[in-house]
C-alpha cells in the first residue's frame, strides 16, 4: 500500500469514527493546534510505553498523527513487514472525502452508558453485556438527531434493542457502530444486549450524539465503559478525552464474593504489600483491573462515583488503586483505603501470632521495592454501621493525580482477605472543561 493510500485510510477511519480519534502521545493540550472541530478522544495505543509489574517497557513505534512524517517508525511501504497489524480496507482515489464532522455548539444533550454482566461476575468470554443508554436533556425543537454507539470485543444484537422497556426495529449496526435514530424527543433510555469476545482484550462501548448521521456531534454527550474479562490484558487501545467524555464507567459491580478465582485468574500485586488493618498482611489480589490513555483539560476535575448520575454513593472492600504514566514511567499513584476502629475479638493472624487491629488502623498499601508508602486520597469507615466501606459520589477526586493533557492510568480493584466487593460500580465523573 502507497503511503498515500495509508494516509487516505488513516484519515478516513478517524473521520467516519466521528471525528473524535487522535493520538495520545503524551503532548499536553498547548502542543495541540486547535481547530473547529471537536477534538479527538480514542487513538490506537497498541504499542504504547507501558511500565509492566516486572519492569518491562513496550517501545512505542506507531506515530498516529502523521504517517508520511519523516519522524514516523512506521514504514507504510513495507507494511507486511511491520509489526503492527491494521485492518484492510480498499480505498481507492476514486472514493469520496468523508464529511468533515464539525462541532455542533448549539444542540443540546448528553448521554450517560453503565455495562452489567448478565451471566454475573466475573465476565468472560461470551457473556451477555447489557449496555443501558440514557439520552438526556434533548431539546425536540432543535430538530432530529442520532445516538451512536461504539463498541470494541463486544457485538451488539440488533433484535434486543429496546427503548423505554419497548422493542426497537430502527436501529443500523455498520461494525463498529450502532446508530439509532431520535426524533421529538427529550429523553430515552435504550437497552442492548451484546456479546464479549472473541479476544481476552478489555470491553469497550461508548454513546454519543450527533445532528446528522455524518456531522455536527454535539459537544460533552459522550459516556462510555471500559471492562475487564477475567485473566484478560489490561491494557486498551483507547484513549479517553474527558473533556468530551461525561462518564466512564471503569468497573463493573461486583458482589460480596470469595475473591480466590480471581487471584487464580488475574493474579496478584506481589509488587505491593498490604498492612496495618484487620487481616495478615499480605499482597492484595487484584480482582478488576483497567488501563487506557486519558487526558484531561486545564483545571478539570475528575471525581469518581457508582453511577453516570453520580448522585448517592460507591463501596468498595478493599481499596482502589490508581497509577499514572507519561512515557512509560509512575509519575502519581494514590489509592482509596479504610479506617477500621479497631475489636478485641478481631482477626487472628497465625503466621505473625497476633490479633489484628485490636485498636484504630488504618490499612497501608506499600510499594515493597521501593519500601514506599503508596498516599491515600480517600478513607472509608470500615466497621460496622449505615455507611460501611462507603463513599459519596463525588467526593473523591483523582485530579491530583492527573496531568493536564494526555497520560495512561491503570485503576485496579484490590482484595486483602478472602471477600472482596465493589457496588454499584465505578465510574469517572468529568467536570466540563474550562
Amino acid at each position: 500500500m502507497r503511503t498515500t493510500q495509508f494516509s487516505r485510510l488513516i484519515g478516513t477511519l478517524f473521520l467516519l469514527s466521528c471525528g473524535h480519534f487522535t493520538a495520545c502521545s503524551g503532548n499536553s493540550d498547548s502542543e495541540t493546534p486547535e481547530d473547529t472541530s471537536i477534538e479527538d478522544e480514542f487513538v490506537d495505543r497498541r504499542d504504547t510505553n507501558y511500565q509492566t509489574d516486572d519492569g518491562d517497557v513496550d517501545d512505542a513505534d506507531l506515530d498516529v498523527n502523521d504517517p508520511d512524517s519523516e519522524d514516523s517508525n512506521l514504514d507504510t511501504d513495507n507494511l507486511q513487514d511491520s509489526d503492527v497489524e491494521i485492518d484492510t480496507i480498499d480505498t481507492t482515489p476514486d472514493d469520496p472525502e468523508p464529511e468533515v464532522v464539525e462541532n455542533c455548539d448549539g444542540r443540546s444533550g448528553f448521554t450517560g452508558l453503565s455495562a452489567s454482566d448478565i451471566n454475573g461476575d466475573p465476565l468472560e468470554i461470551g457473556d451477555q453485556v447489557s449496555l443501558t443508554i440514557e439520552v438526556m436533556n434533548l431539546n425536540p425543537s432543535d430538530g432530529d438527531s442520532f445516538l451512536f454507539l461504539q463498541t470494541s470485543n463486544l457485538t451488539p444484537n440488533l433484535d434486543s434493542i429496546t427503548r423505554d422497556g419497548n422493542h426497537f426495529g430502527d436501529a443500523e449496526f455498520v461494525g463498529p457502530f450502532l446508530t439509532i435514530p431520535l426524533s421529538g424527543i427529550s429523553s430515552a433510555t435504550f437497552v442492548v444486549e451484546t456479546t464479549t469476545g472473541p479476544t481476552l482484550e478489555l470491553v469497550t462501548a461508548f454513546a454519543f450524539l450527533r445532528e446528522t448521521q455524518t456531522t455536527c456531534e454535539v459537544p460533552r454527550s459522550r459516556s462510555g465503559a471500559i471492562l475487564q474479562l477475567i485473566g484478560g490484558y489490561s491494557k486498551t487501545p483507547l484513549c479517553v478525552d474527558m473533556r468530551q467524555v461525561r462518564s466512564v464507567q471503569v468497573a463493573p459491580m461486583i458482589p460480596q464474593r470469595n475473591t480466590e478465582n480471581y487471584a487464580e485468574e488475574n493474579g496478584i500485586r506481589d509488587d505491593l504489600w498490604v498492612d496495618d488493618f484487620i487481616f495478615c498482611p499480605q499482597a492484595p489480589t487484584k480482582v478488576h483491573e483497567a488501563e487506557f490513555c486519558i487526558r484531561r483539560g486545564p483545571n478539570q476535575d475528575i471525581t469518581l462515583a457508582g453511577s453516570y448520575h453520580a448522585d448517592d454513593s460507591w463501596e468498595v472492600d478493599d481499596f482502589i488503586l490508581f497509577e499514572v504514566y507519561q512515557s512509560g514511567a509512575l509519575i502519581h499513584d494514590g489509592f482509596t483505603t479504610q479506617r477500621h476502629p479497631g475489636r478485641q475479638n478481631t482477626f487472628y493472624c497465625n503466621p505473625i501470632d497476633q490479633l489484628m487491629c485490636e485498636t484504630d488502623c488504618t490499612a497501608s498499601l506499600t510499594v515493597i521495592n521501593e519500601d514506599r508508602q503508596i498516599t491515600a486520597i480517600a478513607v472509608a469507615q470500615a466497621g460496622e454501621g449505615d455507611f460501611v466501606r462507603r463513599h459519596h459520589d463525588g467526593d473523591v477526586s483523582i485530579a491530583s493525580l492527573l496531568p493536564e493533557g494526555d497520560a495512561d492510568i491503570r485503576i485496579t480493584a484490590l482484595d486483602q482477605g478472602a471477600e472482596g466487593t465493589l457496588q454499584p460500580g465505578l465510574f469517572l465523573i468529568s467536570a466540563d472543561p474550562e
